[in-house]
């Protein structure tokens, strides 16, 4: 009977230390996927930001060649209305001057 009962402690003193080890591995096993899940989460989260920095720099680079192309085509704009002004504005000098001293009615 003593023998009987020595086997059934050292039985049931195994089963526990396997059930201690599946526990450890268990933790082990869940430490190493949460690692992981952080690790892609990371990645993730960098290669997001990467890609929202690369559309917002395009963004910014054609909203600068619109906006250049823009003032590029209003100084174009500007220098020919001064081309086309310097030809008229001698000549309405010269009528309110002309006015103002009385030669011209």
């Amino acid at each position: 009977m003593k023998e009987a009962l020595t086997k059934v402690l050292q039985e049931e003193e195994a089963a526990a230390k396997r059930l201690a080890a599946a526990r450890q591995e268990a933790e082990r096993l869940i430490l190493e996927a949460r690692k992981k899940a952080a690790a892609w989460a990371a990645d993730t989260n960098a290669r997001t930001a990467a890609a929202a920095a690369s559309r917002r720099d395009e963004s910014v680079r054609g909203f600068q060649a619109e906006k250049n192309r823009i003032l590029e085509e209003t100084r174009e704009q500007a220098a020919r209305q001064r081309e086309r002004n310097e030809g008229t504005i001698p000549g309405k000098a010269h009528r309110v001057f002309t006015r103002i001293i009385g030669v011209e009615g």
